[in-house]
């Protein structure tokens, strides 16, 4: 069946751009590598993030759909580009707004205490917690500052998996069956995590969100809604694919979502999300029954290695400096909407810098997020990056 598009205008969801900025006595970049003020997109950028929609529709007692929806882009509203920005600069991007189902809007993030991950009536320990999608009847195109279904059909629906799928590039797959008790004509989906916000309110929060050409069903179908996550180039590592796994992870009893997460020594370690019944927030732990830890911040480096970034690269291959400090941090939203992280570096003179990556520090240890090789730059007195993560 020929994949669906309802916007052909529309680029890749989450294109994510790396570019390397540097300060040199001209101020001009060079193929595509632009000075801090007036950063480019250059051929240099590697394949973004799509997220692909696939709605299947089943009669009762049977196996095989009676009808089929692909979209192989589908919208991701700013709930979800909010997240991954404070998620990945924590203690310096503190708070974004995020809107729940309901419409209500709050100043949140990943990591504050008492904020988007609040479970303190129990959320991690009961059904329906976790990741969700739902289904709905309207019609109207989506934007991205939508905050649910058009007109949802039912409610919404845990997930049944969220999975990790490891290769030349990685993807994170979750789906849910939606048990349909009304005939009517299925238009829309969205996908996302419910959870309790920073006043305990059940806050579903929806993070996709698209149309496509309407399904007819009775009471008794069931309606799958499947997402994929592709993460499109080999420079975005495991630990990102990990981490989304578990973030759109069913819970339906009392016990954390463990995730793996690799450092830059290429240790292992265990972390945990969904921690149960606490009354703090947090988008990772390292106690399974506790919000503990670890102490985060946000870290971009640059170096003058040349083997190009795979899922499973930990860290820089010839590191020259790092950095906790982002001196850049925001989200714009838009036609193109971007995620904007930037570091400045100093002391690189003389060194030929050919790559550079962006992650988290977690209890002291850097985890390697996304990383990238380019064409070699002789940097000034200073040198900075900027990730660019746009659709």
């Amino acid at each position: 069946m020929t994949p669906e598009n309802p916007h052909p205008r529309r680029e890749s969801l989450l294109s994510v751009l790396l570019i390397v900025t540097i300060v040199l006595s001209a101020g001009v970049g060079v193929y595509g590598l632009a000075a801090r003020s007036s950063p480019q997109k250059t051929p240099e950028a590697p394949a973004g993030i799509t997220v692909g929609l696939k709605v299947s529709a089943y009669h009762p007692g049977q196996s095989q759909p009676y009808a089929v929806r692909n979209l192989p882009q589908d919208l991701v509203l700013n709930n979800f580009n909010n997240y991954l920005l404070t998620f990945m600069a924590p203690g310096q991007v503190q708070n974004q707004n995020f809107v729940n189902s309901a419409g209500t809007t709050g100043s949140k993030s990943a990591w504050q205490d008492s904020q988007i991950f609040d479970e303190s009536s129990g959320c991690g320990a009961s059904s329906g917690c976790g990741g969700i999608v739902a289904i709905g009847t309207s019609t109207t195109a989506p934007a991205r500052t939508d905050y649910g279904p058009g007109a949802i059909l039912g409610t919404y629906t845990t997930v049944t998996s969220s999975t990790c799928s490891t290769g030349t590039t990685d993807s994170v797959v979750f789906s849910g069956s939606v048990a349909v008790s009304a005939t009517a004509t299925v238009t829309e989906a969205v996908g996302g995590v419910h959870t309790l916000d920073s006043a305990d309110q059940v806050g579903p929060y929806y993070f996709f969100h698209d149309t496509f050409t309407g399904i007819a069903v009775v009471s008794g179908d069931t309606v799958d809604v499947q997402y994929t996550v592709s993460l499109g180039s080999a420079g975005f590592n495991v630990n990102l694919c990990n981490y989304l796994a578990g973030l759109f992870s069913p819970i339906t009893s009392a016990a954390a979502v463990s995730v793996s997460l690799t450092d830059s020594a290429g240790t292992a370690n265990t972390f945990y999300m969904w921690v149960p019944v606490d009354s703090s927030g947090c988008a990772l732990s390292t106690s399974s029954t506790t919000c503990s830890g670890p102490a985060q911040s946000p870290v971009m480096g640059i170096g003058t290695g040349t083997t190009a970034y795979t899922p499973t690269t930990h860290w820089l291959t010839t590191a020259v400096a790092t950095t906790t400090t982002l001196d850049e941090y925001s989200y714009v939203s838009g036609t193109t909407s971007y995620i904007y992280l930037g570091a400045g570096f100093t002391g690189a003179s003389g060194d030929s810098i050919t790559e550079a990556v962006q992650g988290l520090v977690l209890s002291s240890n850097d985890y390697l997020f996304f990383g990238s090789t380019f064409t070699a730059q002789s940097a000034g007195s200073s040198f900075g990056i900027t990730m660019d993560i746009s659709d």
